[in-house]
């Protein structure tokens, strides 16, 4: 899809060293890493709370997912709504720090929350 010229948003959890392979299959692309971050409180709320998850998986990444920092974008979801979070506004939430990749230099994308 992104070779026919189409943007995307890839929401995948990388915690078991899948990053080299992702900026590898997308190094053609002008990618850019967005972290989702939110407190473990409000992380294993939501994850009780949607039904569809086995719970422990949240408290289990928590510690790992951002490790190594590579995060053009953070957004804190803890008290904004998707969208607030998107326009980088709204109480508790939205867009923090500053676009650091540059065209075709290729970055992935992971994040809980």
């Amino acid at each position: 899809m992104a070779q026919q010229g189409n943007n995307l948003i890839v929401d995948d959890v990388l915690c078991n060293g899948e990053m080299p392979e992702y900026l590898e299959l997308l190094s053609t692309f002008d990618v850019h890493l967005v972290g989702v971050f939110a407190p473990l409180e409000v992380l294993e709320a939501r994850e009780a709370g949607r039904g569809d998850r086995a719970i422990g998986w949240a408290r289990g990444q928590n510690g790992i997912v951002h490790r190594g920092g590579e995060d053009a974008w953070k957004v804190d979801t803890r008290g904004a709504s998707a969208d607030a979070c998107a326009e980088g506004s709204g109480e508790g939430g939205g867009v923090r720090g500053e676009h650091q990749s540059g065209g075709g230099g290729g970055r992935g994308g992971r994040g809980t929350g």
